[in-house]
């Protein structure tokens, strides 16, 4: 049996338009999307339609292994599907996916340029600006602290400046309980030292963010039935 990617064309936004079969060939992968989504009764058209807003393509799929497909929160794409191979002796299933999952995400170009940002907008880092109410500045410039920050900071012994090092440092504290992280990730944003993280680095910041639900989150895993 082969392992099949089935995606319609035009629309991409929920798990129904991503399916992933074992079939002989092409034609048979796509009357099983058909025979699918008939009964799941999703278009109420014709399998000739539903047959021709498919698109299909084949996905080389490893022995000895059962095929997942994880989909993700916000789908938008083909891409926000991922097929997961995990070998037969594997125990600890969803763990493993996981883990495959979070060390695809870490090694994305995109998540990387994120993660080594040092600015304090759109960026990892700005997160450690962030309070239960949003980024601890103005968003209108001039760049200041918010209103509410500002008036509290006038009855505390304690200057902007030192209030804006100290939330930093301790929201950085929370986030890397690995010190060993933490001190890379600090000496990087605190000097003119060159991004120079190691894999590990990039999976643990990754597994935490997806964890928190602030980066990609797969929220729908679905075996490949044979």
């Amino acid at each position: 049996m082969r392992l099949f990617k089935c995606y319609d064309k035009y629309a991409i936004d929920c798990p129904d338009q991503v399916i992933v079969v074992f079939a002989e060939n092409e034609k048979k992968a796509l009357r099983k999307v058909a025979d699918i989504h008939k009964k799941l009764d999703v278009y109420e058209t014709p399998v000739k339609t539903v047959l021709n807003n498919f698109k299909v393509e084949e996905i080389f799929a490893p022995k000895e292994c059962n095929a997942y497909v994880a989909y993700s929160r916000d789908m938008s794409s083909v891409d926000d599907v991922q097929i997961v191979f995990v070998p037969f002796e594997v125990q600890d299933i969803e763990s493993y996916i996981m883990d495959q999952l979070i060390e695809a995400e870490s090694q994305e170009e995109l998540f990387r340029e994120f993660v080594i940002d040092k600015g304090i907008n759109m960026s990892f880092n700005e997160m450690f600006y962030c309070d239960d109410k949003g980024w601890i500045f103005s968003y209108e410039p001039p760049l200041r602290l918010r209103e509410d920050i500002e008036a509290k900071l006038m009855f505390e012994d304690i200057s902007e400046g030192e209030f804006i090092d100290e939330f930093w440092l301790t929201s950085v504290s929370k986030f890397f309980e690995d010190k060993y992280y933490f001190k890379q990730f600090f000496e990087y944003i605190t000097t003119n030292s060159e991004a120079d993280f190691d894999e590990g680095f990039f999976f643990y910041v990754c597994k935490k963010l997806m964890k928190q639900g602030d980066w990609t989150v797969y929220e729908d895993l679905r075996e490949v039935e044979y």
